[in-house]
């Protein structure tokens, strides 16, 4: 019969760590924790990787205090290691105290000079805290010393958009984009800082000419948020349904899109989306407030019925009609 020394003698880092998530995973919260806070820690006492995960997974299961034990114990045990004292400041901005999680970043930075993540987060932690300037400052000041580091040009950019200088953020990510074509990021941050300036075709051409890349559907989301409050429908209209197609079972996707269609002045797709969505929402306020400004209560016309049918989403006409949304 195998002893418990044994199996955690074979045992590797991922398993033990699985452990704890299946621990999880059946209720057994106590035993998760104690996996994460002392098993791991005390039977991979030389892995930093042990501290590291182990930390941020308590993290994430909002066992801070525990984290910060395991993560506290990590640096006495490797105090050259940046990376532990990177994921202690983490969890101190998982708990949402973003002040303590900024100086314990700042020493991140001075205690390891070389580190080039340290000034990268904190710039992250400014622009949290709404000190875009301050952020700015550190970002260029970072980028000269490491003038080829993705995280520091990352957030050189992301200081930029912080500021709400749209122009000097468009440059910033695209100076990204040149040097790290797949950051996925910097192509959000290039979208978003287009249609900022308005300029939404060259949007719509860039995230036309990714492919078959993978995009985060969220960037749809952001993109149409800007062209509606811009008052550019027909542009919404078209990143809503490239939404539905990434997210068919969102419901935002239908009544955003719907609203968008109404606003472009194509009332009869929208109608035509409403009803589709009515088949899989019957129950949905949000659609109903859409329905009614389509067809309002003194209109003569008949209200949308449920089709029998389950009928094809509706494709964008007019501007969009050529690239098949």
């Amino acid at each position: 019969m195998e002893t418990k020394t044994s199996q955690n003698s074979a045992e590797t880092l991922d398993s033990a760590l699985a452990r704890s998530n299946e621990a999880e995973e059946r209720g057994d919260r106590l035993q998760a924790i104690r996996i994460l806070q002392t098993e791991i820690p005390e039977q991979f006492a030389g892995e930093e990787l042990a501290f590291i995960r182990s930390g941020e997974q308590l993290g994430r299961l909002k066992c801070f205090d525990e984290a910060e034990d395991v993560l506290r114990r990590g640096m006495e045990t490797m105090p050259r290691s940046p990376w532990i004292a990177r994921s202690y400041a983490r969890v101190t901005g998982m708990r949402g105290d973003h002040t303590l999680a900024l100086q314990r970043f700042t020493e991140v930075r001075d205690r390891f000079p070389n580190f080039s993540i340290g000034p990268a987060d904190i710039v992250s932690s400014l622009i949290i805290l709404g000190r875009a300037e301050e952020a700015e400052a550190v970002a260029c000041e970072a980028k000269e010393l490491f003038p080829d580091d993705e995280w520091v040009i990352h957030s050189h950019a992301r200081a930029a958009e912080a500021r709400g200088d749209s122009v000097a953020a468009l440059e910033r990510w695209r100076a990204v984009q040149s040097k790290w074509p797949d950051h996925s990021f910097a192509l959000a941050g290039e979208v978003k800082s287009l249609c900022r300036l308005g300029r939404y075709a060259e949007a719509n051409e860039l995230l036309t000419s990714v492919g078959d890349r993978p995009i985060d559907p969220q960037l749809w989301v952001n993109a149409a948020d800007l062209a509606e409050k811009a008052g550019a429908w027909s542009f919404a209209a078209a990143w809503w349904e490239r939404f539905r197609t990434a997210r068919p079972d969102d419901e935002r996707g239908y009544v955003r899109g719907a609203l968008a269609l109404l606003r472009s002045g194509d009332t009869a797709a929208a109608r035509a989306l409403l009803e589709l969505a009515r088949v899989r929402w019957p129950d949905s306020a949000a659609l109903g407030e859409v329905e009614r400004e389509v067809t309002p209560p003194d209109s003569q016309e008949p209200a949308p019925s449920v089709p029998a049918k389950k009928p094809e989403p509706p494709r964008s006409g007019g501007l969009f009609g050529w690239l098949g949304w």
